[in-house]
């Protein structure tokens, strides 16, 4: 059968549109007991080989019951419903849908839909716009969808169960139960089945956003912001087969003023992409983008108690770019530099309150005067916070002589503890090596991102332990303690930094010449020679070796000298201290032209040869003059 529209009766009428009924009525019946309908009503709009075809929103839980309506209505109110058989209707949506009946002592429909025309536009305002900010559908699209496939809210789905779409199954547990015609093994029978049942019309619209949003082939037409784009990938991707869609939808866009809606959301646009607390501060991040943003110069952020509905404090905040909400709002001069991301601190009057953001545009340095503002609909609740216990060693440095260390221990537990030991703790056998008193410092940076814990402003702590033989070689880590006791036994809190520190073995075997060089004919040698195998051996010489073939050209018998510089370099090694020597020889026939180095000796033998010795040989070299 050829379908049939009658796209002419849309500015005559008002009428219910796009209404089918489940049988073929009378055109005396039509004029008298229905609302006057764009898609004919007198023969079937949908054959069986299309209906099987078209999408269809989704549906759950189809039931066969009958007459069975969720949340209980009067069975007077069940027996007009059940009087009523929806069915698809493909050329104005995926839904479901009915020719609602009008008695025929009542006044005509449409006088009925021009008295109510502006009130049912009202009532479905907020969830065209929160269908937007949640989902990227136009408002005055998604208001002209709702007018045309609830017939002005005419139709029984949207009467009984505020369902403007005929979508199919339940929504938080509620439903209303219609009879429909499904076309099952190749036939046509009634059957109940179960509608999303909204507590408001609004709830209904904002689903249906979900819906579009959800199914990924209407992805092309989300966050678009010019109607008529919007209407024509409507009818582009399939969403009705009625050739004229789009044009239906621009019409009722346009005569009823619809993009005042568009404008309400695509001048001042915004979103929070995170709503985040803790008990140190609640962090925003998002946009909010206008347009003349010229004499507001001043951004703020606003919290607002949702229990009280008042401002609890603002916060001036600098915004930074976004380039993603400049490709989506190009129209919108404030775009590109509309982002948010600020933290908001956090005090103890705020500990249990769930809280809002407005975000906005001022024209004076107070957030005062002329503004222009964004209303988030995300909220987060601040919890009371749990006593802290934090830490960080943020440098160690291992030197020859000590273990440098800085870092922050801030803690609610340390109240009435106000002495601080750093402690050194073997990390093989979990035994304390070592500890040291410290001084706590300022740490500003610290309290900035803790300021609830209790000393977290004077948390700061930088100090060194000299290296001895007890921490050479091992690996360490340092616990952090605060306590009440002198000795720091009792009555302490302790943090243990995740670090695990590698103190080398110190040196075995070192030496250093300070000075080689010929005055005349005296040669003056000065150095040192440290080795930790050296006990016992009590004679002491250094060597003069020709470099030319490496053989001893003679040597000379010294006393080691104190050098504490070296003892404080390396004070692991034992002869550190006494390990320096200073002398002169004289410069005779064997030395004279010859290219030469020098080895220092520790030995057990008088003369220094046989038994037991160590040598060190310095790199240095000296021709002889």
């Amino acid at each position: 059968m050829k379908k049939i529209v009658k796209s002419s009766i849309l500015m005559s009428t008002i009428g219910l549109i796009g209404l089918t009924t489940n049988q073929r009525v009378s055109a005396a019946e039509q004029k008298q007991e229905t609302a006057p309908a764009l898609m004919s009503s007198n023969e079937s709009i949908i054959s069986a080989s299309s209906q099987s075809s078209k999408e269809q929103k989704p549906s759950t839980d189809d039931s066969t019951e009958s007459g069975v309506i969720k949340n209980s209505e009067s069975a007077a109110e069940t027996k007009n419903k059940e009087e009523v058989i929806v069915k698809q209707n493909n050329e104005i949506g995926p839904g479901f849908y009915d020719a609602p009946k009008v008695s025929q002592r009542s006044m005509p429909a449409s006088m009925n839909l021009l008295r109510n025309t502006s009130s049912f536009i009202s009532s479905i305002h907020d969830g065209a716009i929160s269908s937007w900010r949640k989902y990227g559908v136009l408002p005055s699209v998604s208001g002209a969808q709702a007018i045309l496939e609830s017939g002005w809210g005419q139709s029984t789905l949207a009467t009984y169960g505020n369902n403007l779409f005929g979508i199919k199954g339940t929504y938080n547990g509620q439903y209303v139960t219609m009879p429909t015609q499904e076309y099952i093994n190749g036939q046509w029978i009634t059957v109940n089945a179960q509608f999303r049942k909204y507590n408001s019309w609004n709830e209904s619209i904002e689903d249906h956003g979900n819906f579009l949003a959800v199914n990924s082939r209407y992805h092309n037409l989300l966050w678009k912001t010019n109607y008529r784009e919007v209407t024509s990938l409507l009818k582009q991707d399939g969403y009705a087969t009625a050739p004229n869609y789009d044009t239906l939808l621009n019409s009722l866009i346009e005569q009823y003023g619809l993009t005042s809606w568009d404008r309400e959301v695509t001048d001042n646009v915004g979103s929070l992409d995170q709503l985040t607390a803790n008990s140190n501060n609640i962090h925003a991040l998002g946009w909010h983008a206008i347009n003349d943003a010229n004499n507001l110069p001043y951004s703020y952020l606003i919290l607002i108690d949702t229990n009280t509905g008042k401002e609890y404090k603002r916060i001036a905040i600098n915004r930074g770019r976004r380039d993603d909400v400049a490709n989506a709002y190009p129209s919108i001069n404030t775009a590109a530099m509309s982002g948010i991301n600020a933290n908001i601190p956090v005090d103890s009057g705020m500990y249990g309150h769930t809280y809002r953001v407005i975000s906005r545009y001022a024209q004076l340095p107070s957030g005062e005067g002329s503004a222009k503002d964004f209303n988030f609909t995300n909220t987060v609740q601040v919890s009371a916070p749990t006593k802290q216990n934090l830490g960080s060693l943020d440098n160690v440095r291992v030197s020859s002589n000590k273990i440098s260390m800085n870092g922050w221990h801030a803690s609610d537990y340390s109240q009435g503890k106000n002495i601080h030991y750093l402690i050194i703790m073997n990390a093989n056998n979990n035994k304390e090596i070592e500890r040291l008193r410290v001084n706590n410092s300022l740490r500003n940076d610290v309290h900035s991102v803790y300021p609830n814990v209790y000393n977290s402003a004077m948390s700061g702590f930088s100090t060194d332990f000299a290296l001895d033989k007890n921490l050479e070689g091992k690996n360490v880590y340092i616990i952090s303690r605060y306590t009440s006791t002198t000795n720091g036994n009792s009555d302490y809190i302790d943090y243990q930094f995740p670090n695990v520190i590698n103190v080398p073995q110190g040196p075995s075997n070192l030496g250093s010449i300070d000075q080689l060089v010929q005055n005349g004919n005296k040669l003056h040698i000065s150095g040192w020679h440290i080795s930790k195998n050296v006990q016992g051996l009590n004679n002491n010489f250094i060597i003069i070796m020709n470099k030319a073939n490496n053989k001893e050209i003679g040597r000379v018998r010294i006393n080691r000298i104190t050098r504490n510089d070296v003892a404080t370099v390396y004070p692991t090694v034992d002869n550190a201290a006494q390990s320096g020597f200073d002398f002169k020889v004289s410069v005779d026939a064997k030395l004279k032209h010859k290219n030469i180095y020098l080895i220092s000796r520790y030995s057990n033998s008088s003369d220094g040869e046989g038994g037991r010795y160590v040598d060190y040989q310095f790199i240095n070299s000296l021709g002889i003059k």
